[in-house]
């Protein structure tokens, strides 16, 4: 008798689609909290609810995000968009996409822009096994929020950029 396990069971594997799909829940859900908790008001008890996303094609890059900012080219892009928030002259611009890169590459070429970019300073970065999130704010009152992700199978790795700003 041919079995796959100590159990007599056969192994079930989650694919890399279900886990890439796992870690973009989770990236837009983190996506999500930044930008509920910006553009969320309550104003005398009655809610203002955030403002309707505008989907930008994805061979354009959102506008706002800073053009020295070390994104790939030629990848898999699973969010492009931009948004504002009714009303005010605030906005969100995001972009999250598959890297050819591995995990730990990402983490160095963002923590090095960080360090060497005197336009932007990181408050408070949050550092994990499969995720690490800087959390930045720029010369200009700026805020952006870099997430670099890591999938189990394969070691993709999902970074999501938010960027948070106002215009004059």
């Amino acid at each position: 008798m041919d079995m796959d396990n100590e159990f007599g069971t056969k192994k079930s594997f989650i694919t890399i689609k279900n886990l890439v799909v796992l870690l973009v829940v989770v990236i837009v859900v983190i996506a999500g909290a930044v930008y509920w908790a910006k553009f969320r008001q309550v104003e005398r008890g009655i809610v203002i609810d955030p403002p309707t996303v505008t989907t930008i094609d994805m061979t354009k890059m959102p506008t706002g995000i800073p053009t020295d900012l070390p994104i790939e080219e030629d990848v898999q892009i699973l969010q492009n968009f931009e948004t504002q928030e009714e009303g005010t002259n605030k906005f969100q611009s995001t972009r999250q996409y598959i890297s050819k890169k591995s995990f730990g590459e990402n983490v160095s070429v963002y923590s090095d822009y960080f360090f060497k970019n005197e336009e932007w300073s990181i408050n408070s970065p949050i550092i994990g096994d499969n995720l690490v999130t800087f959390v930045a704010g720029g010369v200009n009152g700026e805020e952006m929020l870099i997430s670099i992700g890591k999938t189990d199978l394969e070691s993709q790795t999902v970074i999501s950029i938010n960027l948070i700003y106002t215009k004059e």
